[in-house]
């Protein structure tokens, strides 16, 4: 029975893991970019870590990939940046993160431990009003709320 139980988690777990993969895949195509082992580790890497900065992924990546150049993983951060795939997180007094882009939404920063946690949905009366009085057509927003976490309270 233990084997059975044992080996009945292994592929959903890979089954999601291959899911997410194939999804960067379609992505990265239809961006007209090479599916490249590299652009794939990193897009796992940041996806995994919701938000991180680009030293903390060189040392994940570089596990991986140990001749990788720092100048590499910039090129493939600007490329994966100018088509969309990945978001720069502008945050308060500290390094800009990477996180891999998804629907409009909020960070909130602890700025005691430095946690990033998205908040969503993003869309409100706010923006609403902005768009209203200020006459701009709205096309994305980045919003960071800096407070601290339940953890640190």
């Amino acid at each position: 029975m233990k084997k059975l139980f044992f080996f009945a988690i292994i592929p959903i777990k890979y089954e999601k893991e291959t899911a997410i993969m194939k999804n960067f895949e379609e992505r990265l195509r239809a961006n007209n970019l090479k599916t490249t082992h590299q652009r794939l580790a990193i897009l796992t890497e940041i996806d995994r870590a919701g938000h991180i900065d680009i030293d903390s992924l060189f040392k994940l990546i570089t596990k991986s990939f140990p001749t990788m150049a720092l100048g590499t993983l910039y090129r493939n951060i600007t490329d994966l940046k100018n088509r969309l795939i990945l978001s720069e997180v502008k945050v308060p007094l500290k390094k800009n993160v990477y996180e891999v882009t998804k629907e409009d939404h909020i960070h909130l920063v602890c700025q005691s431990c430095g946690k990033i946690e998205d908040f969503e949905p993003i869309k409100s009366v706010v923006f609403d009003e902005i768009a209203d009085k200020s006459g701009y057509a709205i096309k994305a927003t980045q919003v960071s709320i800096t407070g601290v976490c339940q953890g640190c309270r």
